[in-house]
């Protein structure tokens, strides 16, 4: 029986090189997009691309989701059957300086994506959207019952996706699942996160 063939966004990050290695290592064809962005260090998803590009049933293409014309030529070259969205603008600090950036990486592309993958009638799609859209929340701990409450433009932006995400879908035969990612760290983690900077400093007194 022949696999399928899924598409990820976001396939340089950090949650998406892990579940590209981990959909390969089940024989399934995986199609990396990435714009490998320099929000965090280029060289470490160019080094967790490396790894990829090894693996017979990986492909990659550079590409910027607002891209609209070469995102359309991707789905007709691979006719991907599922749709995983990781990509986007993380940080919550910085998207209070720049907004605009945020809507566009993070909403606007997510529009455009959701509307390619409608015509093209994919089975699935999977967005990996932030458990900061709950904002502050009086009990504890958060449930997927608990009202969003987004407290900054990127949590807004995130929130802003899911409603796109079900209008887009609604009444299609398009099946979707949309993730809240809490914080998530392991090898090959994010170097601006603070876990990693924990760890870090740990390794360092230790040497000491």
């Amino acid at each position: 029986m022949t696999k399928k063939t899924v598409l990820i966004t976001g396939s340089s990050g950090f949650i998406g090189f892990h579940l590209a290695k981990y959909l390969i290592s089940k024989n399934f064809n995986i199609i990396g997009v990435d714009s490998i962005n320099s929000y965090y260090s280029p060289k470490l998803k160019k080094k967790r691309l490396s790894i990829l590009k090894i693996k017979k049933k990986f492909n990659f293409e550079k590409l910027n989701l607002n891209n609209k014309k070469k995102l359309e030529q991707l789905f007709i070259k691979y006719r991907p059957s599922i749709v995983i969205h990781l990509a986007g603008q993380p940080g919550v600090l910085y998207s209070f300086k720049n907004p605009k950036s945020y809507y566009t990486n993070n909403v606007k592309a997510t529009k455009t994506l959701c509307n390619i993958c409608k015509k093209y009638k994919i089975k699935k799609f999977i967005f990996g959207s932030s458990s900061s859209i709950y904002g502050d929340q009086k009990k504890y701990p958060i449930t997927e019952s608990f009202t969003p409450n987004p407290k900054n433009p990127y949590a807004k932006t995130k929130l802003q996706s899911e409603k796109l995400v079900k209008r887009i879908f609604k009444n299609s035969k398009i099946s979707y699942l949309i993730f809240r990612f809490f914080t998530v760290y392991g090898p090959f983690g994010r170097p601006d996160m603070f876990i990693h900077k924990f760890l870090n400093k740990i390794k360092k007194k230790g040497a000491n």
